[in-house]
């Protein structure tokens, strides 16, 4: 699993322990609150929204796509289980349509309550994770403006530039290559110089950031923009990612 995998487990267990507390405490609202928080906030803005690429992209025995697939996997039943005393009928048909797996029971409610993995609950992942998906928000934004301003028509045709130093360079750069892919954008470059187009950080003063159209040519399968594409007579229309993936 990529360390992202590792930190949306983090906020799972983290959420398991909230709603356990809020069924003991009888504060049936607060359940509903962190459900709700956790499927718009930390999966459809987040975690789901990066998880695309690699579910639909990487080959289909791919590590970090059956890694990923794992998660969700545990996600879905974990929410099934916690959402079941009070939405009996919704849980019980999601339960019917997982696959069958160990110790899955007939009925939801004939299984056990979800527990915290507390081996899976890191802090200290949390802490670097929240701060990023601060940062995140921040070049989203840049994206955005980019967009209005048809420099791009979404954000896979964009390549960042980022002239930065100390905190957000380290944070930045200890992504390696899967930066571009957690900012969904196609090519991700760095500069010593900031550029005249380039537009500050509202979080660090220390970090510039251009967008600019992405060199190369998109590819038919994963939408990202490659100059590599057509490198191979037999696939002339997909970058050599994809070509790994149909081919292993």
């Amino acid at each position: 699993m990529y360390e992202i995998d590792h930190y949306a487990r983090h906020v799972l267990q983290k959420l398991i322990l909230k709603v356990q507390k809020s069924y003991e405490d009888y504060s049936f609202h607060m359940i509903f609150h962190e459900l709700n928080r956790f499927c718009t906030v930390d999966l459809s803005a987040f975690y789901l929204d990066i998880l695309k690429d690699r579910l639909y992209a990487f080959s289909k025995s791919h590590p970090a796509r059956r890694g990923a697939q794992k998660v969700l996997f545990e996600i879905v039943t974990v929410m099934s289980q916690l959402m079941a005393p009070i939405l009996a009928f919704t849980s019980e048909e999601i339960w019917k349509h997982l696959p069958n797996f160990n110790d899955k029971t007939s009925s939801i409610h004939l299984s056990r309550f979800p527990q915290a993995d507390q081996a899976a609950i890191n802090e200290a992942l949390s802490s670097r994770w929240e701060n990023f998906k601060e940062l995140r928000t921040d070049i989203l934004k840049n994206l955005e403006e980019a967009r209005q301003n048809k420099v791009i028509g979404n954000s896979l045709e964009a390549k960042i530039i980022f002239t930065a130093a100390d905190e957000p360079l380290h944070l930045l750069e200890s992504f390696g290559n899967q930066l571009s892919d957690l900012l969904q954008v196609s090519q991700i470059e760095w500069s010593e110089d900031i550029s005249e187009k380039a537009k500050p950080s509202s979080l660090f003063p220390s970090l510039f950031i251009e967008i600019q159209r992405a060199n190369g040519v998109k590819c038919e399968r994963c939408w990202k923009w490659r100059e590599d594409i057509g490198a191979d007579a037999t696939h002339p229309t997909i970058c050599k990612a994809c070509i790994e993936a149909i081919t292993s």
